[in-house]
């Protein structure tokens, strides 16, 4: 076996061993990609637990002339963490300085979901994607800094986004520089729809959003401070609200935009366990209000 293919399977094994994979499992791994390599398993196991807790040089045990991954030329690096998925980026630049200097960069990503438990996580991701390349983000479970995650230009330069939970002190403007957005769980109290209602006209790229709520005592109040058990309860409150607005029809719920020949429509209804308020940018001929809200 050639230095560089023991550097190649030791780069591997840094991997695996942050990523926590049985030794076992990763030596099968490289037994299937070289075709029975030149290293018994006795000797495997042994340099994949000094890697597995923490030993992280890339240099041979049998041959001082091996380089490590940094000695490599540039395109031999671009073909190794080019072929990885952004999140294996991120769990290998944890192995060592050297590879965390390669690896750091901004990233050019599309669409990203993240679901983690741990409110640090988000912020440990999304500064390294390139800003503006980002369009859609999901946030499951990511704990209450969202104060946080809206500061960076990478949220404020999104199309799309899904977040499963907002708290009572989130400010709910801060979503609608957004095309398009969905939120899972948010408390519709009064004080909410009154900045949903100034905000819509000064919104020039909000599409479409659609709010849900649980239906429980005490999450959903109106402005006497008395719960919101049912539908027609969210409906009085909405038409009570958005009511103050000059362009608001509350038989149609739907605000007409000046100049233009588009409104919006506010379509509070009721799915299963929750309340749902769906608004949308609508054509002026488009009728069918309901069925103009597609699934989000």
């Amino acid at each position: 076996m050639t230095g560089t293919e023991e550097t190649e399977n030791n780069i591997c094994m840094l991997y695996e061993a942050a990523n926590k994979t049985p030794v076992y499992e990763v030596y099968q791994k490289l037994c299937k990609f070289r075709g029975n390599f030149n290293i018994d398993y006795v000797d495997f196991e042994q340099k994949y637990y000094r890697f597995y807790h923490g030993n992280s040089e890339l240099e041979s045990t049998k041959s001082s002339s091996s380089k490590t991954f940094s000695d490599l030329p540039i395109d031999i690096h671009k073909l190794v963490i080019d072929d990885l998925e952004f999140i294996d980026e991120l769990i290998l630049r944890k192995v060592s300085k050297s590879l965390r200097f390669i690896i750091d960069g901004p990233k050019f990503v599309k669409n990203m979901s993240i679901c983690s438990k741990e409110p640090t996580t988000v912020m440990t991701i999304l500064p390294y994607v390139i800003p503006g390349s980002l369009e859609y983000l999901s946030l499951d479970n990511n704990g209450p800094k969202l104060e946080e995650i809206m500061e960076l230009e990478q949220w404020k330069k999104l199309k799309s986004a899904y977040v499963d939970t907002v708290p009572d002190s989130f400010s709910i403007e801060h979503f609608f520089h957004l095309e398009e957005f969905s939120i899972d769980q948010i408390r519709f109290s009064e004080d909410r729809l009154v900045k949903i209602r100034d905000i819509l006209f000064k919104s020039t790229k909000f599409s479409r959003c659609t709010l849900r709520s649980e239906i429980e005592d005490q999450v959903n109040v109106d402005g006497n401070g008395e719960a919101i058990s049912s539908l027609r309860e969210l409906i009085i409150a909405v038409n009570r609200v958005m009511g103050e607005h000059p362009e608001y029809n509350a038989d149609t719920r739907c605000y007409s935009i000046p100049d233009s020949d588009e409104h919006f429509s506010v379509y509070p209804c009721e799915n299963h366990l929750s309340f749902e308020l769906k608004i949308k940018r609508v054509k002026n001929s488009q009728e069918d209000i309901e069925n103009s809200f597609e699934e989000f």
